[in-house]
């Protein structure tokens, strides 16, 4: 792994994407390394300082939930606030776009679901604040898209993919990849950020 090992752990991957979970204690610094094209999505409010290669600093304050795009690149980062954990989803660089998946569903849409859009793919933001059942997707669902899942709020959701279910959990990631038949049973009204990377 070329990031710091000490702040940050594999939590899954496949051939175009790989998500890391990088957790740091109040003043914590890490080590110069680098990510490709990459998207960070917050689990706790922070305030870091990110030094780069030529000595120069940026100081970043975000919310749990926010999501940050960042093109590829060598920085520092030093904790300047409480305990943080971030998701950091990398998009490989030189990975083939495979072929589009046949019988494929499109990615939620409509109200309250944000898009911010960039060139590699579609953080969006999905509430379901009047629906109890929040956003559902029925047995053998697949994605032209590989989509990561970062519940904001414990509601219980269930994933299945490959045989087994989990009860998804606030603060981790999981990876759905393109064409993965899968269901999702949300069991109460939550709120997630998903990361559509096409």
């Amino acid at each position: 792994m070329k990031v710091d090992s000490k702040h940050y752990t594999i939590v899954a991957e496949n051939e175009r994407v790989r998500v890391l979970k990088a957790t740091y204690a109040p003043g914590e610094k890490s080590v110069m390394h680098e990510h490709p094209d990459s998207f960070a999505v917050f689990v706790t409010d922070s305030k870091a300082r990110f030094t780069l290669p030529d000595g120069s600093t940026t100081d970043a304050a975000t919310k749990a939930g926010d999501v940050m795009v960042a093109p590829a690149g060598r920085h520092n980062p030093e904790n300047l606030g409480g305990a943080l954990e971030v998701i950091v989803i990398e998009v490989k660089p030189g990975a083939k776009a495979p072929a589009p998946v046949k019988g494929a569903v499109a990615a939620p849409s409509g109200t309250g679901v944000t898009p911010h859009a960039d060139r590699h793919g579609t953080p969006r933001r999905g509430r379901a604040p009047q629906d109890p059942g929040g956003i559902s997707e029925p047995a053998g669902s697949m994605h032209d898209y590989d989509g990561v899942v970062v519940p904001m709020t414990a509601s219980g959701t269930e994933l299945t993919m490959a045989g087994k279910t989990v009860t998804m959990k606030k603060g981790e990631a999981y990876l759905i990849s393109r064409g993965a038949p899968h269901a999702v049973k949300a069991t109460a009204a939550g709120e997630s950020v998903v990361v559509y990377i096409k």
